[in-house]
Formats: structure tokens, C-alpha cells, sequence
């Protein structure tokens, strides 16, 4: 817990110092995204919160929740075959699946929400120490997801930028956790799944201008390598 406290000292002070000292005034962001005021004024953040939520009458305040929560999903599982069928056909642009990944949460974990999905079956029969650990990360995504909805002011606000990316994280944690101890060959079609998914997305999605491909190239190698990184223990286990 102390490292992680100076770690998000050293990685938050930079940020309130640029709001104080360059882009004032240092509480816009929190009234913006807790209170729904986009327009600099001279209120507190505290004031432009009571202001807020007193003129919300209890049914606005529950569609707006709702409509927080829609936006997580956003057009899951409509649109699960998208980034696959979509760079063949015309039936979904990659940009479009490039912009929803970019907005909606689960939209943004392709083929991974589908792991999570089969994670979840899953769990009850994953060994005690794991499943102990599975189900602390799975409180700790559901109840960082809560605190996104209900905080967000603005509804259909809770886009991807707005929240934290761990969410994406120890989904994805959490998810293989539990399929490589329970079904490890089902991990490993997922992975394949997910490379090809966003392998064909953005491939067909980013601009071919042959000024960008050492950027590309440079992207991918460090992409593979973070992979075969990351699976190492795994292959080395099963060696």
C-alpha cells in the first residue's frame, strides 16, 4: 500500500499542478464530470454539486443511471461479430468498431467479454487460492463499475476516457486466471480470436501511408513481444 501511495502521488501530482498553475481552475474536471457544469465559473465544486443534483428530480436521476449503464454496453452482443465479419464486408466499417471500442466499455474488450462470460461459469470450480483471488478482482471490477455510474452526472457519459482502464485490465486478469486453470485450450482460442479480431480492425482501419509503417512495425513487434512475454510461464508450465 506505501509504494502504491507514492506511485499514485508521483503519478497524479504532475496533473493537479498543471491544473492549478497552467490550465486553471484545478476543479473543472470534477464539476464537469460529477456535477455536469462544462462552463468555467466561479462556484465550488461543492456548490455546483447541491446545484446540480437539486434541480434533478428522482426519475431523471434514474434514467440517467440507466442510460450510464447502457453506454458500458453499448451495442454488445448486436455487434460481437463486427470487428470480425466487419473489415470483409460492408455490413460494419472498422472505424465504426474503432470508435466503439474507443466509447463503450465492453465493446472495447472484443472477443475478451465473451471470456469473461465463460470465466464466470467457470469460477465456482476453479481451485480455492485462485478462486479466492478471481472473486477480489471480480468485486473490485464491479465495484469500480458502481462508483462510474453512479458518480458520471451527465448521461451516456461513462465512455471508456472518462473512467479507468483498469477495469479493462483485471477484466481480462480475471477472465484467464480462471480459463487457463480450467480450460486452458479455450484461453488460447480466445487469444487467437482477439489477434484476429483487432489485427483485422485497425490493419484495415489505419491509415496505409508508408510514413506510418515503422510506426506499425515498431507497434507490432512491441505487441508480440509483450505477448509472448506474458505467456511464457504458461508455455514454460506446459513444457
Amino acid at each position: 500500500m506505501l509504494y502504491g501511495a507514492i506511485t499514485l502521488l508521483a503519478l497524479y501530482a504532475p496533473w493537479a499542478l498543471y491544473q492549478a498553475l497552467v490550465e486553471p481552475p484545478a476543479n473543472r474536471l470534477l464539476k464537469w464530470h460529477f456535477a455536469g457544469v462544462i462552463d468555467i465559473d466561479d462556484r465550488s465544486f461543492l456548490q455546483a454539486l447541491r446545484d446540480s443534483y437539486g434541480s434533478l428530480s428522482w426519475s431523471d436521476y434514474c434514467h440517467g443511471k440507466l442510460q450510464n449503464l447502457q453506454k458500458l454496453a453499448g451495442s454488445w452482443p448486436r455487434g460481437l461479430l463486427d470487428p470480425l465479419v466487419g473489415p470483409f464486408t460492408d455490413a460494419w466499417s472498422p472505424e465504426a468498431v474503432r470508435s466503439a471500442d474507443f466509447f463503450s466499455l465492453v465493446p472495447s474488450l472484443h472477443l475478451f467479454a465473451v471470456a469473461v462470460i465463460g470465466a464466470l461459469a467457470l469460477l465456482a470450480l476453479t481451485p480455492h487460492p485462485q478462486r479466492a483471488i478471481a472473486a477480489r478482482i471480480l468485486v473490485a471490477i464491479l465495484g469500480m463499475l458502481a462508483a462510474f455510474v453512479l458518480l458520471i452526472f451527465m448521461p451516456g457519459e461513462t465512455i471508456n476516457h472518462h473512467g479507468t482502464y483498469a477495469v479493462q485490465i483485471l477484466a481480462t486478469i480475471f477472465a484467464f486466471m480462471v480459463l487457463t486453470l480450467r480450460a486452458p485450450w479455450l484461453a488460447l482460442l480466445f487469444i487467437a480470436g482477439q489477434a484476429v479480431t483487432v489485427s483485422a480492425t485497425y490493419a484495415f482501419s489505419l491509415p496505409h501511408d508508408p510514413a506510418f509503417w515503422p510506426l506499425l512495425a515498431a507497434c507490432g513487434a512491441a505487441t508480440l513481444f509483450l505477448a509472448a512475454y506474458s505467456l511464457a510461464p504458461q508455455f514454460a508450465r506446459s513444457g
